[in-house]
Parts: C-alpha cells; sequence; structure tokens
C-alpha cells in the first residue's frame, strides 16, 4: 500500500527517496523516533505514513485520509510466521529490550513448529482488535478500506478507488507505468527503491517480498 500512495503522488515513478523511508514507521520502533520526525516535518510535498496501530491507539484528523488494508487472518498469520522466522537476532532484541521497558509484551517468537506457533497466535489474534476499531470508523467518509485479495484479482480497479478517495488524478496514459509498477514482481526487482529491508529480515527482500499470495495456509495448517 506504501508503494501504491507513492506511486500514486509520483506518477512518473520519481520517487525523492525509497518509498518505505519516505513514509516513516513510527510505531515499528526499528528507527530512532526523533530521526523519523525530523524526515517528515522537513517534507513539502503530501505526505504519508505507516502505522500497524489499532483506531484506538492513533489521533482521527479531520484533514487526514486513513487507508485501512485487510487480509484473511490465516494469511496474515502466515506471513508473520515468515517474518518471525527471518527477523535477525539483533533487531528482535532491540524490539524486546523497548517493549520490556514500555511495559509491552515482546515479540513472540517462532520456533519451527508452525501449529504451536498459531496456537499462542490465536490466543491474542492482534488483527481482530485492529480490525475491529477501524470498523467502527468505515462510515467516515476520510476512512477506506482495501482488501488484500482485491488488491490481486483488479490491481488497477482498486489503485483507481484508491486515487479518487486520495483526490489524485492521474493522466490516462500514465496508469499502465503506475500501476506495473506496484505489482509484486516489480517491487521485488525494484526493491531498493521500496525500502531497506536487509535491515529488517535476514534475506532482505527475498524473506520480506516473500510469496505474495493467498491460501498457503492450506497448506500448513491442519484441520485439527
Amino acid at each position: 500500500m506504501q508503494t501504491i500512495v507513492a506511486s500514486l503522488l509520483w506518477p512518473d515513478g520519481d520517487f525523492p527517496a525509497p518509498v518505505m523511508k519516505r513514509g516513516p514507521w513510527f510505531d515499528g520502533r526499528i528507527y530512532n523516533f526523533a530521526e523519523l520526525s525530523a524526515r517528515l516535518e522537513a517534507q513539502t510535498h503530501r505526505r504519508y505514513i505507516k502505522t500497524h496501530t489499532p483506531a484506538d491507539g492513533i489521533p482521527i484528523f479531520d484533514t487526514a485520509s486513513y487507508i485501512v488494508v485487510a487480509r484473511d487472518g490465516r494469511d496474515a498469520f502466515v506471513s508473520f510466521g515468515n517474518h518471525m522466522k527471518h527477523m535477525g537476532a539483533d533487531l528482535r532484541e532491540h524490539l524486546n529490550a523497548q517493549a520490556v521497558a514500555q511495559g509491552v509484551e515482546p515479540l513472540m517468537e517462532f520456533h519451527g513448529d508452525i501449529h504451536e506457533f498459531f496456537d499462542r497466535w490465536i490466543t491474542v489474534a492482534p488483527p481482530l482488535h485492529h480490525l475491529a476499531t477501524w470498523w467502527d470508523l468505515r462510515s467516515e467518509p476520510n476512512v477506506v478500506f482495501v482488501h488484500y485479495n482485491d488488491l490481486q484479482a483488479d490491481l488497477e480497479g482498486e489503485m483507481h478507488r484508491i486515487a479518487d478517495f486520495l483526490n489524485v488524478d492521474i493522466p490516462a496514459a500514465r496508469w499502465p507505468g503506475v500501476v506495473e509498477r506496484c505489482t509484486f514482481e516489480r517491487m521485488r526487482v525494484d526493491a531498493d527503491k521500496v525500502g531497506d529491508f536487509q535491515r529488517i529480515l535476514e534475506g532482505g527482500a527475498k524473506s520480506f517480498l516473500f510469496k505474495g499470495t493467498n491460501g498457503r495456509w492450506c497448506e500448513v495448517l491442519t484441520a485439527g
């Protein structure tokens, strides 16, 4: 979604910086908060940020637009498991130290047993609370919901819908390029234009942009 927004704002693809660097992720706690704030404050163009925080944990401004991205919880779980599997030990220790200092539960560790990991994950199921808080705001004019399945089925159509929501007008001749650079395949090829994945996961972009498909949970989770 960050790449989609950036591609809409810079339809020629001339991003002034990698997508994830241009749109700070404050609550990820991976980067220095003051550094991210200064970076955002210095921007004079239309800005965007990323958050994983539920709606009850962030300010809701009438002047801001909120794009809520949803995915089948089982697919989200498999993706989360892949991230936890490849997260570097140094980053994990850094994030857990901050969590403990703030009285927050540390990251769930994946020990190789996907079913054991699922049992622990489903007891808290973070996406359920997250989406419930945003669902309460679904009728607000500055909130729009986008589903991962719809992005896969009709990327261009969904991008037109997002552009309309953001009041971004893209000349018809530029749309093919705007859409193409947001495909999973293109983002893997141009990963350096999207973000510094090596800092997040071992294996870099190949681990972060792993499969981009739905239904993989059928291959790893049993009926029991």
